[in-house]
């Protein structure tokens, strides 16, 4: 028998990470969101991919989506005015977790401007991958959160 679960997912950005010796901040102006959905499967690895231009795909095999999910906006404060950025990589942190059960973040995709603006601001667009277990173990009710590290490296 196949168990409905609603999920909520959410991700937030956690660290900053530049190699200035500058204090860096992060401000969420849309915070990734992987939507929500009924888990129906955990029979394998399924996906849910947000891509960086609003857009989003899934496995159907295993989910069924009931609210849409959003890329990320950040806007990291405090670097370098007018530094050109070299790169931006975002990793995983800590998974998205509810009561033990867990979804892997991976697959990170992110737009950014090729200069910090005048004010020392940098507005990066995160898209990600999150993957179910595949364990067979249903998903609990609720919203699962983690987080990311953003390194920033700037010429």
């Amino acid at each position: 028998m196949r168990k409905a679960v609603m999920i909520v997912l959410m991700f937030v950005v956690a660290t900053v990470v530049s190699r200035e010796a500058v204090a860096q901040t992060a401000t969420a102006m849309q915070a990734l969101y992987f939507g929500e959905w009924i888990f129906y499967n955990n029979n394998a690895n399924y996906d849910i991919t947000v891509n960086t231009a609003g857009g989003y795909a899934f496995d159907s095999n295993g989910v069924a989506m009931l609210i849409e999910p959003e890329e990320g906006i950040y806007d990291i404060e405090g670097l370098t005015p007018g530094a050109e950025v070299d790169s931006v990589v975002i990793t995983q942190a800590t998974p998205l977790v509810l009561s033990g059960s867990s979804l892997t973040i991976n697959s990170f995709h992110v737009l950014y401007p090729q200069y910090v603006d005048g004010s020392g601001h940098l507005i990066i667009t995160i898209g990600a991958t999150a993957t179910t277990t595949g364990t067979g173990v249903s998903y609990p009710d609720g919203i699962y959160s983690g987080s990311i590290d953003v390194d920033i490296t700037l010429n």
